[in-house]
């Protein structure tokens, strides 16, 4: 890039609820971003469909495109206008580099910077696994370059056809804490922090099942709501657990709550790189989660910050559950803390601004 220019970066979105991992993403990236005050580069986000909360875009540069609340007729604006807002976004919001975590989006980006002879590039930046939320190779090829937030995404876009020198591994940024969440004196405390489904990504009724017989003295803090709480509540009866756990709901800011804990549970059928360990492992806090296809791989490492069990396999998961119980010595904290080095966002924010100046001085080319 020439000397004095400014190279400008647009994140654009669809509707999201404002309480899930890819929400945390955005708000630490502008949140580094904001830190490192780096003059030659405008980072910038437009969220085209609006948001259920909005607490996560309090420092966030963000234009917020409102559509309808239900839906359907949200999916049905889509289907008509999509093309015709993101022709007059481009045009709103000249940029260099476009990034979408949408396929749809990243597609149609695609098409108008070419229909309009831009010089823009499109990166694409999907925060879920290719096996467990496959995207049609159309709109998937349509971007030109890619962001992987796992080794396993990289390893699946590969696999779809897209030149390795056409992706990044970036993971996802996590905040340093700099105070550890102490464990229980008296018993053993686990957590869970998410939606709470019965089964489908969340999978927590392989989590109750696990917990079933456990002999000692534990407890559950569960952090989360959804429609399937009564039928989570009702297994929890008749697993007969229920006087063990603590329904907490939906909260804000759940780590502010929880005074001791030894070890956070995780049982997704799949992930892209699920930022809730990274948020316990930063901590201090011990993680147990299911083998999901990708994310959780690259982030639990054995003996040193938590374990994996194989996803479906409740007896070997309620066994590494009961040693907990039964007094197994846990890594120190500052070794937990440490395991995710490469994700905390000073590291992570380093390989976004490499890749997309990278990019910038091919476009030169």
């Amino acid at each position: 890039m020439e000397k004095d220019m400014v190279l400008r970066v647009l994140i654009v979105t669809p509707f999201m609820t404002g309480a899930g991992g890819t929400e945390t993403v955005m708000t630490n990236l502008f949140d580094i971003y904001r830190q490192q005050g780096r003059s030659d580069l405008q980072l910038s986000m437009v969220n085209i469909g609006g948001t259920n909360h909005t607490e996560w875009l309090r420092n966030v540069p963000v234009h917020i495109i409102k559509l309808a609340d239900k839906r359907f007729l949200r999916t049905l604006e889509y289907a008509l206008f999509l093309p015709i807002i993101l022709y007059h976004l481009l045009r709103r919001y000249p940029a260099d580099i476009v990034i979408s975590t949408n396929p749809v989006i990243w597609f149609l980006m695609s098409k108008i910077i070419h229909w309009t002879r831009r010089k823009t590039k499109v990166i694409a930046w999907y925060h879920y696994s290719l096996k467990s939320k496959p995207v049609k190779k159309k709109l998937l090829l349509g971007a030109d370059y890619y962001w992987a937030i796992s080794s396993g995404i990289e390893q699946q876009l590969i696999m779809s056809g897209i030149a390795p020198d056409k992706i990044t591994l970036v993971y996802n940024p996590i905040k340093p804490v700099s105070k550890n969440i102490a464990r229980s004196s008296d018993g053993i405390n686990f957590i869970y922090i998410g939606r709470v489904m019965l089964a489908g990504q969340k999978n927590l009724q392989e989590l109750l099942v696990s917990l079933r017989g456990l002999v000692g003295k534990w407890h559950l803090d569960v952090f989360g709501d959804g429609p399937d709480l009564p039928a989570l509540k009702q297994l929890a009866e008749q697993l007969s657990i229920n006087d063990n756990i603590i329904w907490h709901g939906f909260n804000k800011q759940p780590w502010q709550n929880i005074v001791t804990v030894d070890a956070l549970l995780l049982t997704s059928t799949y992930e892209g790189l699920p930022m809730v360990l990274n948020e316990a492992i930063a901590r201090g806090v011990y993680v147990i989660s299911s083998d999901a296809d990708t994310g959780p791989a690259d982030i639990v490492k054995a003996g040193i910050n938590g374990e994996l069990y194989h996803l479906g396999d409740t007896k070997q998961l309620h066994n590494k559950l009961q040693s907990l119980i039964d007094g197994k010595q846990l890594p120190d904290q500052i070794t937990i803390k440490q395991s995710i080095s490469e994700m905390y966002e000073v590291n992570y924010y380093i390989k976004i601004e490499k890749s997309l100046f990278e990019i910038a001085y091919k476009m030169e080319d």
